[in-house]
């Protein structure tokens, strides 16, 4: 019965129908996961403003975990991740003069590009400038955090540069 069935082709369409079916669902599934992957995280900021208001928020309100979670971890050694964790903890708090986001210009892409052995572990498209009002009038300097920014994901992100070899921690 069978290689009558085969002669007749019918068991080679249902066998075929059912490749096809497989192989729609399988694409189906992909395309799916691809516009999920494409989409935000969920809280993450989406524009620009979301991003100046979540991290002036953070900082006024002390919430390291806040600006924590906008950090892009990938690749970063555990030394590395303390010593940046640091760096945002000793800006938590401080009064804030104002905060800007400027486009990252190609001369400044090309630089941070061209570090010997560094790279960074997203492309950066803008950066993040806080500036803070509290001098104390020794120095001439203003006070400010530059923090490059990047999209991952559709939502705006912290950038770090990293070593291109792994494993090296003296960053």
């Amino acid at each position: 019965m069978r290689s009558a069935l085969k002669q007749k082709g019918i068991l080679r369409r249902d066998l075929g129908g059912g490749l096809c079916r497989l192989l729609f669902l399988v694409f189906v599934m992909v395309l799916a996961a691809q516009s999920h992957a494409l989409a935000a995280a969920p809280g993450l900021p989406t524009s620009q403003d979301a991003l100046v208001k979540e991290v002036r928020k953070a900082i006024e309100t002390s919430d390291f975990p806040a600006i924590e979670r906008l950090v892009i971890w990938t690749d970063i050694s555990p030394f590395k991740r303390r010593v940046v964790s640091a760096q945002i903890r000793h800006s938590l708090a401080r009064p804030i003069r104002k905060i800007e986001i400027e486009p990252a210009d190609m001369a400044t892409r090309r630089d941070l590009q061209s570090i010997t052995n560094l790279r960074l572990n997203l492309p950066v498209s803008d950066l993040l400038r806080v500036t803070y009002d509290d001098q104390d009038g020794a120095s001439p300097n203003t006070p400010a955090t530059v923090f490059l920014i990047g999209k991952f994901e559709g939502a705006y992100r912290i950038v770090l540069l990293i070593k291109k070899k792994p494993g090296e921690d003296a960053d």
